[in-house]
């Protein structure tokens, strides 16, 4: 399994993220979901890893997964 590796870590505004989970008017302007895919794949993982408590996929809470796609 992976390891959470802090010398490719990701810059996390976890304020933001969160202003944006409470008001999800993010929604309305989103990318259709085709266009999405690549990065709904490859970004999460990165976002995750560079909380203030680095986790693996695997042990990410579905808070934790939330942020990532935000």
């Amino acid at each position: 399994m992976p390891t959470p590796d802090s010398s490719s870590s990701v810059s996390v505004d976890l304020k933001t993220i969160n202003d944006k989970i409470a008001k999800p008017n993010w929604t309305r302007s989103a990318k259709p979901y085709e266009k999405q895919k690549p990065s709904l794949q490859s970004e999460p993982i990165g976002i995750i890893a560079s909380l203030p408590i680095p986790k693996i996929l695997p042990s990410a809470s579905s808070s934790d997964i939330l942020k990532s796609l935000v």
